[in-house]
């Protein structure tokens, strides 16, 4: 998770004294790749989180709607004894 934010601060400063600017290209280009995929992590897991909460509620409406159905039954059924 923090891996970007290192290769950030690495690539901007102390890279560019120790080695060639092809090095240094490559180090901002993983960089750049490393924060998109972050980014992209994130998104999906705010998105899957978001419908999976949505899931779950519809569920538990079918659930409800189920145990009205079941309930009505057994009290129109239970009338019948009475």
């Amino acid at each position: 998770m923090f891996d970007p934010v290192c290769f950030g601060i690495f690539s901007r400063f102390a890279i560019f004294n120790h080695f060639s600017a092809e090095t240094v290209r490559i180090t901002v280009f993983l960089n750049d790749f490393l924060c998109a995929q972050l980014t992209v992590d994130l998104r999906y897991s705010l998105i899957s989180h978001f419908n999976r909460s949505i899931n779950i509620r519809n569920m538990l409406l079918e659930i409800f709607i189920i145990q009205q159905v079941i309930f009505g039954k057994i009290v129109e059924g239970a009338g019948c004894f009475f």
